[in-house]
């Protein structure tokens, strides 16, 4: 699926599991429910005791949805979406690090997100300037 194609509603509904890329993290637990135009997300980080709410916005006209101004999730394939720069890293006040997350489906896909993330970051470098 490229990123230039609406994702079905029902993409991205249900549990994903998301492992930060170049740095040992507890993994990112989501429960995401389409509700038209948004997405409601319960995440926590693995071994937190509960769920906290977030919300997002599908992009019309792309498999991916905003969580803010400058963080969107992109559908990579139908078990596997990417948020470039996601889990950051701070001293203090002072943002040190940025790692991008790639969201699996629970299972076999997990084995396979940390090449999903490789194939997409080549995908990115040879992009044309817009």
């Amino acid at each position: 699926m490229s990123e230039d194609t609406r994702a079905p509603s029902w993409q991205f509904d249900g549990r994903w599991i998301g492992e930060s890329q170049g740095v040992d993290r507890p993994a990112h637990i989501w429960e995401i429910r389409q509700v038209g135009k948004y997405v409601q997300i319960d995440n926590m980080w693995e071994g937190d005791p509960s769920f906290r709410p977030m919300t997002g916005q599908l992009v019309e006209g792309q498999a991916a949805f905003d969580l803010s101004d400058t963080q969107r999730a992109v559908m990579v394939d139908p078990q596997h979406f990417i948020i470039a720069g996601w889990d950051t890293l701070y001293d203090g006040d002072k943002l040190i690090a940025e790692y991008d997350v790639v969201f699996s489906r629970p299972g076999i896909a997990e084995l396979t997100a940390h090449q999903v993330w490789v194939e997409w970051k080549k995908r990115q470098s040879v992009k044309p300037d817009k």
